[in-house]
C-alpha cells in the first residue's frame, strides 16, 4: 500500500489515480437508442420488421419476441458476427395483444448489454 500524506493536493491526486484505473466503459455503455415499434407504442398493424437502433456498434446475440400468451414468436433471428448500430428482424403476422421484446448484445467494450420493452398491437384501433 502506498502511503499518502495529508496535503491539499493529495485528495486530488488520489481521485485522479482512481479515475485512471476505471475502464472507460464504466462511464457509459452503448444503449438502445430507439426501436420500431417504439417502446410502449400502440400500433394498429403488424410491422414488417422489428428495428433496433443502438448508440454505438454492438453484436446482437439474442432477440426474443414474446406474444400476449407468454410464448416466443419465431422470427428466425440468427446472431451475426458483424457489429452494427442498426438491426432489422423480419416479423411474421402478429395477433392483437401486448408483446415484449427482449434483446442481448455484446458491446464493443466486451460488456453484455440486455434490455426489454413492450408494444401493443390493436388492429381494431380501439
Amino acid at each position: 500500500m502506498i502511503p499518502i500524506r495529508n496535503s491539499p493536493g493529495s485528495a486530488l491526486l488520489l481521485a485522479l489515480v482512481l479515475a485512471a484505473c476505471l475502464p472507460v466503459a464504466a462511464w457509459g455503455h452503448t444503449k438502445l437508442d430507439e426501436s420500431t415499434p417504439a417502446a410502449d407504442a400502440l400500433i394498429n398493424e403488424t410491422p414488417e420488421e422489428l428495428v433496433l437502433n443502438y448508440a454505438g456498434e454492438v453484436n446482437l446475440v439474442k432477440v426474443a419476441l414474446i406474444d400476449p400468451q407468454g410464448d416466443p414468436v419465431d422470427t428466425n433471428f440468427k446472431p451475426g458476427t458483424q457489429a452494427s448500430t442498426r438491426f432489422a428482424i423480419p416479423l411474421p403476422t402478429l395477433s392483437d395483444g401486448q408483446y415484449t421484446v427482449k434483446w442481448t448484445a455484446l458491446g464493443a467494450d466486451g460488456h453484455i448489454l440486455e434490455g426489454s420493452f413492450g408494444f401493443t398491437l390493436d388492429s381494431d384501433g380501439s
